[in-house]
C-alpha cells in the first residue's frame, strides 16, 4: 500500500506473484458477471500488457499467467492485432539497430549508449535493451540515453543479475530483469541545478513515507517473528506427489517439494533476504517470501527478488560460516 493509495476502495488485490497489473485485472473481471464482460479492444490491450511484461511470456510467466491470457482470448483478443501494437516505423527500426549494434560487451553486460536526439528515444532504449539479451554469454544489458536535462538508464536481465538493485543505488527502481534510472546530467559533471533536490537519489521524504514504512515495517516485523515458531505441518512423508509444504524431515522443520516420482527435495524454510518463513505456493509450485515477495522454485533456484541468492546456495553459505 503506497503513500498515495485509495482509502475508500471496495477491494485491495495485492499479487506479488502475478506477472503484470493486466494479469491481476483479467483475473478479477472473471468473478464481476456477464454485464461486467470486457470488450474486444480492452481485451487485446490487457493481453498486449502481459504480453510486454513477460517478454512475450518469458519471464515471470506462471500457470495462472497462461489462464488469464486463455480467457483474454476467449474474451475476443486477436493475437495479430495484439502484434501490431507493437509494430514500429522504419525510423524507429533503424535507430534501435544502430543502439544493439554499438554497444560493446564487458563482463557478461551489453552497454551501449547515444545522444542523439531522436523520437520516442525512450521505447527505442528499452526495446534495444530487449533486444541484446538474445546475444550469447550477455546476462544484462544497459541502455544510455540524452533525453532533456538528464541521462536515463534502461537496465534488463535475464534473472542471473539484479538490476532492480542496481538502479535503486542510482536512484531509480523496477524489478529483478526490468529496471530504470534517470540522472540530471549536472549532477554527474558537478556543477549545480535547481531541480538537484528533487531529483537526487538521496532524497527522502520521512513525513510523507512515515505511515507506509510503518505499516510495511510491522508486517514484515510480524511474518519474521510470527512464522519461525510455528511447528512443522506434519511429516514430509505425508506429502502427495507433486505437492509440498513446511514439514518435519530428520527431526527438523524444512520446506519439502516431493516429486512424481516420491524424490524428496528440501530446502531451508528461511528466506535468505531477512530470514522470513517461505510458504509453498501450489498454483506456481514455488517457495514464496511472505515478507517481500522473493519466489524461489521446488528446488530452491532464485525466481524474483529481492533476495540475491537461492536457498541452495543461502545452506552453503551457512555451512561455511
Amino acid at each position: 500500500k503506497m503513500v498515495d493509495h485509495i482509502d475508500n476502495a471496495i477491494i485491495f488485490f495485492h499479487e506479488p506473484y502475478a506477472s503484470s497489473a493486466c494479469e491481476m485485472v483479467a483475473e478479477l473481471d472473471q468473478y464481476l458477471g456477464e454485464k461486467q464482460k470486457i470488450s474486444t479492444v480492452e481485451a487485446e490491450a490487457m493481453l498486449s500488457g502481459i504480453m510486454l511484461d513477460t517478454k512475450n511470456f518469458t519471464l515471470r510467466t506462471g500457470v495462472r499467467t497462461f489462464e488469464a491470457a486463455a480467457y483474454l482470448r476467449r474474451m475476443g483478443a486477436d493475437t495479430v492485432e495484439v502484434r501490431k501494437l507493437f509494430a514500429s516505423t522504419i525510423d524507429a527500426y533503424r535507430s534501435k539497430a544502430q543502439l544493439v549494434a554499438s554497444a560493446q560487451e564487458y563482463r557478461g553486460c551489453a552497454i551501449a549508449c547515444t545522444e542523439r536526439e531522436v523520437p520516442d528515444i525512450r521505447i527505442i532504449a528499452s526495446q534495444a535493451a530487449d533486444e541484446l539479451l538474445n546475444i550469447s554469454g550477455v546476462d544484462a544489458s544497459f541502455l544510455l540515453f540524452t533525453s532533456g536535462t538528464g541521462v536515463n538508464i534502461s537496465a534488463r536481465s535475464m534473472g542471473e543479475v539484479n538490476v532492480q538493485v542496481i538502479m535503486e543505488s542510482l536512484g531509480g527502481g523496477g524489478h529483478l530483469t526490468m529496471a530504470a534510472a534517470q540522472l540530471l546530467r549536472d549532477q554527474i559533471l558537478g556543477q549545480s541545478n535547481a531541480w538537484e533536490g528533487l531529483f537526487s537519489p538521496q532524497r527522502f521524504t520521512p513525513g510523507a513515507s512515515a505511515a507506509a514504512l510503518l505499516e510495511e515495517g510491522l508486517h514484515a516485523v510480524r511474518n519474521l517473528s510470527r512464522r519461525p515458531l510455528e511447528p512443522p505441518r506434519g511429516a514430509a512423508e505425508a506429502l502427495p506427489p507433486g505437492h509440498g509444504g513446511v514439514v518435519e524431515l530428520d527431526g527438523e522443520k524444512a520446506g519439502v517439494y516431493k516429486a512424481l516420482d516420491g524424490t524428496l527435495y528440501a530446502v531451508d524454510v528461511r528466506c535468505p533476504h531477512m530470514g522470513c518463513q517461505l510458504e509453498w505456493n501450489p498454483d506456481e509450485k514455488s517457495w514464496d517470501c511472505p515478507c517481500h515477495g522473493s519466489r524461489f522454485d521446488r528446488y530452491g533456484k532464485l525466481l524474483d527478488g529481492p533476495a540475491q541468492m537461492g536457498l541452495d546456495a543461502a545452506r552453503q553459505e551457512e555451512k561455511r560460516g
